[in-house]
């Protein structure tokens, strides 16, 4: 059996290369249905824009649980090879679909069959050793960023040259390799827990009984709604500060996006670091503030280099929060239920997506394109307070519990008040 550190590295590896097949393909898909599928008017291209993101997160949604479920019983490095192969195949089609609604359709089924990065965090939270477990979350995060920021810069220079059929095939390409080095490099450290019992799927009414647990999956979907709300609207941001109608905004923020990235690299990486040395929920606290008190002078910035200072250090801070809910979910749920308990959070970071998509708009319908960014920050700061309660009704918080090997059932039994 290879050492968790390089089990790690490979994971790191896969999960790079399955973003980036991502990032070739999706940063592009406006200019798909304008080009190619010929949906020029604006309001109706914008519609299907976020009809395809929609799909994709309810897709992703609904399935997630399902499979981390069966990594339970068939193992998670199978998880991360079928997530990779069913991408593999999927993601070409894009360059074959004749009509918006096709391209719809078929973006709920990679969103269902796909869950790369879920399936990765899963694998990882399970095969590292606990005192290095925040260190390992927060290169998984790294791994998101870095292979997100090379697939949307590369994806753009291909399309611009070669087009979009080689595009979404050379995206295909880099998720097979992906599954490669899921199939035949990374390994599951020791027998899944229900390894040999018979699979099936129980659907039952109501919600599932997480007892305490149910703290961490309301901070996951609040995770998701401040990292979405304000995404989509960058590149308006950029252009009022330009001045309305600047030709520049386009290229501006694209280097914007690209910069916070790569500071989204590093920070993910630091903060996973520092959580294994002070008490996960006090960092969790800090750069929860620190992200909003550097998110909300957005919504007033009237610079191009103070936005560039303000959101990037904002990305730096928020890119800390995945390693830390990762890491305080895995060190306080039964290691034999992990994989049902990270699908769930998957759903739930995917929830916060689409609560977040909804929130934005209403933002934009109310008030203002600027008043987005101020209605994230106050998103980033509850959940500070949300940490805080947490952080009192779970017994056992991820710094005791590496001090401390002690039984994880009881949590997930006690009542959620």
């Amino acid at each position: 059996m290879i050492s968790w550190r390089k089990n790690l590295l490979w994971i790191w590896t896969a999960l790079f290369l399955s973003m980036a097949g991502f990032g070739f393909a999706y940063p592009i898909i406006p200019f798909y249905l304008q080009d190619v599928l010929h949906v020029t008017e604006q309001a109706r291209r914008d519609f299907y824009i976020a009809l395809f993101a929609f799909a994709g997160n309810l897709g992703f949604l609904l399935f997630s649980p399902v499979w981390g479920k069966m990594a339970d019983y068939f193992g998670r490095a199978r998880m991360l090879a079928r997530a990779s192969l069913c991408s593999a195949f999927l993601m070409p089609l894009v360059a074959f679909m004749p009509d918006p609604i096709s391209l719809t359709v078929l973006r709920f089924f990679i969103g269902a069959l796909s869950g790369v990065a879920a399936a990765a965090m899963t694998l990882v939270a399970c095969s590292t050793p606990r005192q290095h477990r925040g260190m390992a979350m927060g290169a998984v995060s790294s791994a998101i960023f870095s292979g997100t920021l090379a697939g949307t810069v590369l994806g753009g220079l291909s399309a611009s040259r070669y087009g979009f059929l080689t595009t979404f095939l050379m995206s295909g390409g880099l998720l097979f390799i992906a599954t490669f080095l899921a199939f035949f490099l990374i390994q599951d450290r020791g027998k899944p827990p229900h390894y040999g019992e018979k699979f099936r799927i129980e659907l039952k009414p109501g919600l599932p009984k997480f007892g305490l647990v149910w703290w961490i999956m309301i901070l996951t979907v609040m995770m998701g709604i401040g990292q979405q709300m304000d995404s989509p609207y960058l590149p308006m941001l950029v252009d009022l500060v330009l001045h309305r109608g600047t030709p520049e905004a386009l290229k501006w923020s694209g280097i914007l996006g690209g910069a916070s990235a790569a500071a989204g690299i590093f920070g993910g990486f630091i903060i996973g670091v520092l959580a294994d040395k002070y008490p996960g929920h006090i960092v969790g606290i800090v750069i929860s503030v620190a992200a909003g008190l550097f998110l909300l002078p957005q919504a007033f910035c009237a610079s191009l280099p103070i936005l560039f200072a303000e959101r990037m250090l904002m990305v730096f801070f928020v890119s800390g929060l995945s390693p830390i809910m990762q890491s305080w979910l895995s060190l306080t749920t039964a290691p034999e239920d992990r994989g049902v308990y990270f699908g769930f959070a998957t759903s739930a970071r995917a929830v916060g997506w689409l609560l977040g998509c909804v929130f934005g708009m209403c933002s934009t319908i109310f008030w203002s394109t600027r008043s987005v960014f101020a209605v994230s920050s106050i998103v980033l700061f509850a959940i500070a307070v949300v940490i805080v309660f947490a952080q009192r009704k779970i017994p056992y918080p991820p710094h005791d519990l590496k001090k401390k090997a002690k039984p994880h059932t009881d949590i997930t039994e006690r009542k959620f008040s």
